[in-house]
């Protein structure tokens, strides 16, 4: 996949400061009604695009689920300390009123804000378009809301109209440092992707639940609280045809299934060696992380090889897979490899996991192989 959808996302997202714009145009009480539902329906896309799209996704692409969980713990925890010491926190209505000075810091906080926002979407797109264009999606909206919020306080903190809009696009603009620094680091660290992931799912988990849900909160009018509750749901259902749109796509990719040679070649091997991720026709993300147990033989030097094809038989990367104990014994090890790839042209492919053979007899080599279907 190339970067361009990244920055055009991230561009997308920057523009949003510019919808300070509006106050010029609109009257305060329509803004503050429009303001209203706009917190509601990013409320629903947030949860939904967590619980609909990133966490789905986390438990097939990871190798560590455990891992992963405390990782979205974390992304919470990080999130409110980013708030409490950088005051992160945003206005998402026109009745905010701040000394001078705060105009500047809602600046500052705005700017680490919106480069976390670049860290996110880099980071989504990583591990799949769909998701990717999600979390753009709740971004915007969550944005929207804010950016109106924050255009506010800038001219009641005494700047002009036009510098409140300058000023709020370029720091709508760290939102590119945050997605460089994803794709630099990426080269750097394998599965990377895998490892913000979580900590995305918890920073939007944050923002819903502490964020926005305390502003609707402040409603008390029954009949735009029931806006509220129809809003909430539309912009879950926003995120919900997102996911039947991947799964109609899905449908028109054939994917691999174990064929009958496929099963007895697992079963020659299977007091060898046990797969347990990924599953023969599994959709595998990138990194694609394998996941199992070997007996002691299967290893040398604690390590053997893994190779991923294409659907033509062309190598795509290849890597080794690591025990996670002693090897050197007959007993079962348990082993966690990950193997780095671009979107491959083909839509499946194989995963071969060799053992190794440092002899080079032909009576010791042996191998497994697993169909998968590429994001």
């Amino acid at each position: 996949m190339t970067n361009l959808p990244i920055f055009l996302s991230v561009f997308l997202v920057s523009l949003a400061s510019l919808t300070g714009v509006f106050l010029l145009s609109f009257s305060t009480r329509f803004l503050q009604k429009v303001l209203l539902y706009l917190v509601s329906f990013a409320t629903g896309a947030l949860f939904a695009n967590v619980f609909l799209h990133i966490l789905p996704e986390m438990t097939e692409t990871t190798g560590d689920i455990h891992t992963s969980f405390i990782l979205v713990l974390v992304g919470i925890v990080l999130s409110f300390a980013i708030e409490k010491f950088i005051h992160w926190h945003h206005c998402h209505n026109l009745e905010c009123h701040h000394a001078e000075p705060v105009g500047t810091m809602v600046l500052i906080g705005d700017g680490v804000h919106n480069m976390t926002d670049g860290i996110l979407i880099a980071t989504t797109y990583l591990v799949d378009v769909q998701l990717g264009i999600a979390t753009t999606i709740a971004v915007i909206l969550h944005e929207i809301p804010q950016e109106i919020g924050d255009f506010a306080v800038l001219l009641h903190s005494g700047f002009s109209r036009s510098k409140a809009l300058l000023w709020n696009f370029v720091s709508a603009l760290t939102a590119f440092i945050g997605a460089f620094a994803v794709l630099l680091l990426r080269e750097q660290i394998g599965g990377l992707d895998q490892m913000l992931l979580p900590l995305v799912a918890g920073n939007f988990l944050y923002i819903a639940g502490s964020d926005l849900i305390p502003e609707l909160h402040k409603e008390s009018v029954t009949k735009n609280m029931v806006f509220q509750l129809i809003t909430m749901i539309a912009g879950i259902l926003l995120m919900y045809s997102l996911v039947l749109a991947e799964h109609a796509e899905d449908k028109n990719v054939h994917t691999p299934e174990p064929t009958t040679s496929t099963q007895e070649h697992l079963s020659s091997t299977h007091d060898l060696i046990h797969i347990s991720a990924p599953q023969p026709g599994e959709r595998v993300g990138n990194p694609v992380i394998i996941t199992g147990e070997a007996r002691g033989m299967w290893f040398f030097e604690a390590v053997f090889p893994v190779v991923l094809l294409d659907a033509n038989g062309n190598e795509l990367a290849a890597s080794y897979a690591t025990a996670n104990g002693e090897w050197m014994t007959e007993d079962f090890v348990s082993f966690t490899a990950s193997v780095s790839v671009e979107k491959p042209e083909t839509p499946t492919g194989t995963l071969v996991l060799k053992r190794d053979n440092p002899s080079g007899l032909p009576e010791y080599d042996a191998e497994v192989r697993i169909p998968v279907r590429f994001e």
